[in-house]
């Protein structure tokens, strides 16, 4: 399933109020593009304004060219795991959203050598559930290089000539978003201030990645239920910070 018709970037800030009850069974949410309501929300994480997970520090980045400064959490480089506990509550469809914001150059799938669920697979935020040794994959948010050239440091809905053992993992599938941290400007790359990472918006007409499954929202099925609480991973090389996340369950 795929959404569409979703909030605009600017709308962002007007949905989410400064609360920290994440958890929220009592009510009916209809997340945009998921379909019919009764989700249950079990992460709401506006990272503007909310603290940091443990692991994580708050950064900011600042656009050199309007000055504008877009604040969200970081990891240094390291991979940090954030719990999000479902509370017993069954499930068997994943919904959501997590944004972020690039400073330069990601490695999207290059870094997929022998790579399994457990590594750290992509340059991005990986959604999973199950023990380690038993993990399942939910949903990727690969961070990638550009849209123009042929690269290692692009995903496939960039362009469909990057080789084996760069392509995406086999536990992943097509149950990823991608998108990218650098544009070319003036004869050289530099960082891409202009938008947010997995919004699906502001890629180049040679990219399928702001129409492939639909961004922002993912909502995958999973073919079975479980009651297992959702482990957001943050495979982070140290060119994104994470802005956003809104997690529900049914």
């Amino acid at each position: 399933m795929s959404a569409t018709n979703c909030p605009a970037n600017d709308m962002i800030e007007q949905e989410i109020k400064k609360t920290k009850d994440y958890f929220n069974k009592n009510h009916r949410f209809r997340p945009c593009g998921c379909g019919s309501s009764d989700w249950t929300r079990v992460a709401l994480y506006n990272y503007s304004i909310h603290e940091c997970p443990e692991g994580t520090i708050r950064e900011s980045i600042t656009d050199p060219y309007t000055q504008q400064v877009i604040t969200g959490c970081g990891t240094g480089g390291d991979t940090v795991t954030v719990p999000i506990p479902v509370k017993g509550v069954s499930y068997s469809t994943v919904c959501g959203r997590i944004l972020g914001w690039g400073r330069g150059v990601a490695f999207a799938l290059f870094i997929n050598r022998n790579s399994s669920i457990e590594s750290p697979y992509i340059d991005g935020v990986s959604l999973t559930h199950g023990p380690p040794g038993n993990k399942k994959h939910i949903w990727s948010f690969v961070a990638a290089f550009e849209n123009n050239t042929i690269t290692l440091l692009n995903c496939l809905c960039s362009n469909t000539k990057i080789p084996w053992p760069h392509q995406t993992p086999w536990f992943v599938g097509l149950d990823y978003f991608c998108d990218t941290s650098a544009v070319f400007d003036r004869r050289r790359y530099r960082p891409d201030y202009s938008d947010f990472l997995w919004d699906g918006h502001g890629c180049t007409p040679s990219s399928s990645c702001c129409s492939f499954n639909s961004p922002p929202y993912f909502c995958k099925k999973l073919n079975y239920t479980t009651n297992e609480d959702i482990d957001m991973r943050w495979l982070n090389y140290g060119s994104w910070i994470t802005t956003f996340a809104e997690i529900y369950i049914k």
